[in-house]
């Protein structure tokens, strides 16, 4: 039989790719909340990628952007029942940003929220 154990464990990078699609992609308001905030989201991930040493109290106190979206992504783990990587959230997150913000290169013309014409 194949399959995971109790034990097993995955790399974060693995568990990202697993619920990049059909959690974090799938969750309407992660996705326009990034794309509506865009800029502010980028100016507040470079500032905290320059230092990636800062404890999470600082990013919390200093970075409101970065921080919404941390708390959306952990709050979309929580419901996923995925409490043994909740420490590994800030990870997940820088993933994510990444993907979402630097890799895709093209930009919906329009919100996920706009009605189709």
């Amino acid at each position: 039989m194949t399959g995971t154990t109790k034990n097993e464990t995955y790399s974060v990078r693995a568990l990202y790719e697993v619920i990049k699609l059909s959690l974090l992609m799938r969750d309407r308001d992660l996705v326009h909340f990034i794309r509506t905030m865009n800029d502010n989201i980028i100016e507040d991930f470079e500032k905290i990628k320059k230092n990636p040493n800062t404890p999470l109290n600082d990013i919390i106190k200093y970075y409101e952007n970065y921080t919404i979206v941390f708390m959306m992504i952990r709050a979309i783990m929580q419901e996923a029942n995925i409490s043994f990587y909740q420490e590994k959230t800030r990870e997940v997150t820088n993933y994510f940003l990444t993907d979402e913000l630097y890799i895709k290169s093209e930009k919906p013309s329009k919100s996920v929220y706009d009605d189709e014409d």
